[in-house]
């Protein structure tokens, strides 16, 4: 579910899209750079139901704190993640989604880009 829709640049052409998702899946988020699928709700497997791949915005839990800085740069939730979006011509119905709009989420995919030091 839909649970915020802000705008991420100054010329409105991106925006951010927050979504509530179970506490699986945020478990299986743990590499920065992984992806999901994300489609609309209830249109089934039609044509004009094609999923958008989008990289997690959000980082992976296990690398957050609970310091205020982080967390008020962050989702409000242990159970949301966020999308950073460009609006384009195929995706109106996600960049103008309202709070409450209901989603299908896939698991949580791709090997991500590990993160280490030198």
């Amino acid at each position: 579910t839909v649970a915020g829709n802000e705008a991420a640049c100054p010329s409105g052409s991106c925006v951010t899209v927050t979504v509530t998702v179970s506490p699986d899946l945020i478990d299986e988020f743990a590499v920065p750079g992984q992806y999901v699928q994300l489609r609309q709700s209830g249109l089934g497997d039609s044509d004009d139901n094609k999923p958008l791949f989008l990289a997690i915005a959000s980082p992976p839990a296990a690398s957050s704190t609970t310091d205020e800085a982080d967390a008020a740069a962050g989702p409000s939730s242990g159970t949301e993640i966020e999308f950073l979006i460009k609006k384009t011509d195929n995706n109106g119905w996600i960049t103008s989604a309202t709070p409450g709009t209901s989603v299908e989420i896939s698991q949580v995919m791709g090997g991500g880009f590990p993160m280490e030091e030198n």
